[in-house]
């Protein structure tokens, strides 16, 4: 081989070299940017024992069924998914639905951002435990009305044994300001939606934040101008307690 042939042979070579590495630096910089932009959601399960909150979960993070009622202390799933072509990084926290647990709920509601309210269809009082759910909820975020929120009538494969009509689901849901979905963790049934729809909320809620601060940042300066009284008055309104949440989480779901 001659000189001229070697050195043209070598300047192959080192261009392939750097391309290599040039792709190579743009990969891993398109994958640090994936991962800053990536969306990460804190979402607590809750309900009375046995409605089948784990049931649901874990056909969710899984994909299979739990047939044996285990009563849960606190399971948490994390769970990597894409909607609405955006990657996501979810933190479910399965909660104990039983009586001698129900002291750790604050703590599980504060670091929350979203929450699905889970009932059985034949048991008349999982639905009615619901109401002291959402008012504890809206007790610790404080954070007025818009909280992130799916009201779900589980066992919906259980037809012949239901007790709690679907209009009543529907009506309580209207009432609480939220979604809701029947369900089956059994047969995989609108168990996804419950999820995606729960996420959606969180985003839409996460996209407001910086332009109600601005509102109530120009509120609050112009009420101090006029008494320094009525300030406390302002830094409640409205639209500073649709950003609460964001208090608590980071942004996981």
């Amino acid at each position: 081989m001659t000189k001229a042939e070697l050195d043209v042979f070598s300047l192959q070579g080192r261009f392939c070299i750097d391309t290599y590495a040039y792709y190579s630096v743009v990969f891993l910089s398109i994958k640090c940017i994936h991962k800053q932009i990536m969306g990460e959601y804190k979402l607590v399960i809750l309900g009375s024992g046995g409605v089948g909150k784990s049931a649901l979960t874990v056909q969710f993070v899984e994909g299979k069924f739990i047939g044996k009622y285990d009563p849960t202390i606190e399971d948490c799933y994390r769970k990597q998914i894409e909607i609405d072509g955006v990657d996501c990084m979810l933190e479910i926290l399965d909660t104990a639905g039983t009586e001698q647990f129900t002291a750790m709920r604050d703590l599980y509601m504060k670091n929350g951002q979203g929450f699905v309210l889970v009932y059985s269809i034949t048991s008349q009082a999982t639905f009615n435990d619901l109401l002291d759910l959402k008012d504890q909820i809206m007790r610790v975020k404080d954070i007025g009305t818009n909280i992130p929120m799916v009201l779900v009538g589980n066992k919906c494969d259980l037809e012949d044994e239901r007790v709690v009509g679907r209009h009543h689901g529907e009506s309580l849901a209207r009432s609480f300001g939220c979604t809701f979905l029947e369900a089956s963790a059994k047969l995989e049934t609108n168990v996804n939606e419950i999820f995606f729809d729960l996420i959606r909320q969180i985003s839409r809620q996460s996209q407001r934040p910086k332009q109600s601060k601005q509102s109530s940042s120009r509120e609050n300066t112009q009420t101090e101008q006029y008494s320094g009284c009525v300030q406390n008055y302002s830094s409640s309104h409205p639209d500073d307690r649709s950003t609460g949440h964001m208090r608590d989480c980071c942004v996981l779901l």
